[in-house]
């Protein structure tokens, strides 16, 4: 009885071992399109955050935190950087297979610098929808449904 004891011992760790191993021995393979999908996807967040960094540069420039010198070079740098972002997310377009008929990433710097001023635009106008000036007790910006500072906690009266 003892041998057979320690016979299914040993089958019982011998499972056990390949059921942990079995990750290691087979990995899955990922998928292509999935990859390329959280890829574009990660591009989309990062254009969205480069025109939120556009934006709060631009009111930060009219309101004086940022001085003129400084706010031409650092709008342009984040206006390439979004600029980037957006060719990286068409030549990711033009490879998916859905796609292939398209031609290659042909656009100039201008026409990116127009489609990024249109999209400011559209995200300047959604903005102005939801806030409703600024608080006079603090001047943080309040939203349009606000009674009270978010930030402060007085009364906003209108």
């Amino acid at each position: 009885m003892e041998i057979g004891a320690i016979f299914l011992t040993l089958a019982v760790l011998l499972l056990a071992v390949l059921f942990i191993s079995k990750p290691f021995l087979f990995p899955v393979k990922e998928h292509k399109a999935g990859s390329e999908n959280a890829r574009i996807s990660a591009l989309l967040a990062d254009k969205d955050r480069y025109l939120g960094l556009i934006q709060e540069l631009e009111q930060d420039h009219s309101l004086g935190r940022i001085t003129d010198e400084d706010y031409p070079a650092m709008r342009s740098d984040l206006i390439l950087k979004a600029s980037n972002t957006l060719r990286k997310i068409e030549e990711l377009d033009s490879e998916t297979p859905h796609q292939t008929n398209q031609a290659p990433f042909t656009r100039t710097v201008t026409e990116q610098r127009i489609e990024l001023d249109d999209l400011l635009a559209k995200r300047r106008a959604q903005k102005k929808d939801r806030t409703d000036g600024f608080c006079p007790h603090c001047g943080k910006p309040v939203i349009k449904s606000d009674k009270f500072c978010s930030h402060c906690g007085k009364k906003i009266e209108k």
